[in-house]
């Protein structure tokens, strides 16, 4: 037997559709009955990221620029799981393309999955870490990476510190998979 919603969708008009994102204004009844108008962000890709670490135990950073918030930020190898491909094989691809790096299969662990913008959409982004990761090459995606680098813990943890990691998505990550 399905739970009841506390709140109910009652219509939904979109205000903007596009390649990666829609936007709704979504009638919602709350539980006293009444009509709220809710505005949503709604995406069309579910996204992965790594923590992966080589035979020295050190992380992999990729570092981005961000003309949203024009800023660099130095953040794990992530994107968009495209429709047909599972998380692994992206955290794959990614890690190849934005780090010129490998990684086997089974050298991947889930650690689980947030909504970073629960309150305003339906995002959703995994997490997984991985250990035995080699550096195959020094290529990577010019139009989109900046730099890449190996760090140890510690010196994530100062980047995260000083604020020259921002991502949360990123942070968070790190932080899971370090301490948790």
């Amino acid at each position: 037997m399905e739970k009841e919603k506390f709140w109910k969708l009652k219509d939904s008009l979109p205000a903007f559709n596009g390649k990666w994102i829609s936007m709704k204004r979504d009638q919602i009844e709350i539980p006293d009955g009444s009509m709220i108008e809710f505005e949503g962000v709604y995406y069309h890709f579910e996204g992965a990221g790594v923590v992966a670490r080589n035979s020295e135990n050190k992380i992999v950073l990729v570092k981005n620029y961000r003309y949203l918030t024009d800023f660099y930020s130095w953040e794990v190898p992530a994107g968009a799981i495209d429709k047909g491909t599972t998380p692994e094989e992206t955290i794959i691809k990614e890690l190849k393309e934005e780090a010129g790096c490998e990684v086997n299969r089974e050298d991947l662990k889930y650690l689980g999955y947030c909504h970073p913008s629960i309150g305003s959409s339906n995002q959703k982004l995994h997490y997984f870490s991985a250990k035995n990761v080699k550096q195959i090459s020094d290529d990577f995606d010019k139009n989109e990476i900046v730099d890449c680098k190996w760090f140890t813990q510690n010196e994530v943890c100062d980047m995260i510190r000083s604020g020259e990691i921002k991502d949360q998505f990123s942070v968070n990550m790190l932080l899971w998979e370090m301490f948790l």
